[in-house]
């Protein structure tokens, strides 16, 4: 996922008041949506409840696809109380968001989906085992290459850093539909994020 242009700066900045925090919806009947922080924050229409949430160490083995195990805080007993009413909630869907307290305003950072594979639960913490199916580990590439098109018209924009297109073509042609013929005309074609010989 593309981050804005607000979000990199950001991100990128060696010093804020900012902070990216794990939002985690849990698609029960009644969606459970919490935060990783001692407060509660509103994103995206709804009251996200602030709890604490402790990621634990990716689990690989030789059989299994991957998981990862969070430890929620189950002192109110909401979460506890929820996965209960779906036999503790194995295949249920958990979206993860990572999104920056001070972009509240823009779309998620990253946001990646899991199945509960496992979950347990005490008086203090919730154990949930997420993992994903099988179609979910497919890998995702940076750029998807085709034959007669630009990718960096998507990922820089034209004229952008990737393109590299020089100021005076941009300024005669302002438009560019990211086709070879738009790269040719520019003299850009060097440049070319496409495989022309597929």
């Amino acid at each position: 996922m593309a981050l804005t242009r607000a979000q990199r700066i950001e991100k990128n900045k060696t010093s804020t008041s900012g902070m990216s925090l794990l939002f985690l919806e849990i698609l029960t009947d009644d969606a459970i949506r919490i935060v990783n922080d001692t407060i509660d924050h509103e994103w995206g229409g709804y009251v996200w409840i602030g709890v604490p949430i402790r990621l634990g160490s990716v689990n690989y083995n030789d059989k299994e696809f991957p998981t990862i195990t969070l430890q929620i805080s189950n002192v109110n007993k909401q979460v506890g109380a929820a996965l209960a009413l779906v036999e503790g909630g194995g295949g249920t869907e958990v979206i993860v968001r990572v999104i920056n307290t001070k972009l509240l305003s823009e779309p998620p950072m990253q946001i990646e989906y899991f199945k509960i594979k496992d979950s347990s639960r005490g008086d203090l913490w919730c154990d949930i085992t997420l993992g994903c199916d099988r179609f979910g580990l497919q890998l995702l590439h940076t750029y998807t290459v085709s034959r007669d098109f630009c990718q960096y018209i998507i990922t820089t924009g034209y004229g952008g850093i990737e393109c590299g297109v020089k100021a005076s073509y941009k300024a005669l042609y302002p438009e560019c539909n990211g086709s070879i013929e738009d790269c040719r005309q520019r003299k850009n074609s060097h440049r070319f994020k496409g495989k022309l010989g597929t």
